[in-house]
């Protein structure tokens, strides 16, 4: 059962990327496709776990490759069974809560600047 992500995972590939100052003509040489092919990337609302896998791959900096898993693939989501975790506990609703309300929070210091 894989619902539909609520982020633009493209648009949040994008914003990953120039947040961290990060050259698309290196990074694209360095992931083996074309600059174009980003652009592509970027207005997809719904990403393969491979693509940022292999973006994930090229990029040295932890803390780029984190933010890209984190922010991209829904926390809820088991890659490796392929469906939403089955689990109530109290620990995983805590997560899920302060996940969203960092979203959240981001959210609005973006708006707030515009």
């Amino acid at each position: 059962m894989n619902l539909a992500h609520k982020v633009h995972m493209g648009e949040t590939l994008e914003l990953i990327i120039r947040k961290n100052e990060l050259n698309l003509s290196e990074l694209a040489l360095e992931v083996g496709v074309d600059r174009r092919t980003f652009y592509y990337w970027f207005k997809k609302a719904v990403l393969k776990e491979s693509t940022i896998d292999k973006i994930s791959r090229v990029i040295k900096s932890e803390d780029v490759t984190n933010s890209l898993k984190r922010n991209i693939l829904d926390p809820c989501f088991d890659s490796k069974l392929g469906a939403f975790k089955d689990s109530k506990s109290d620990e995983f609703w805590k997560d899920k809560y302060l996940v969203l309300l960092e979203r959240y929070t981001a959210l609005l210091k973006m708006d707030h600047r515009a």
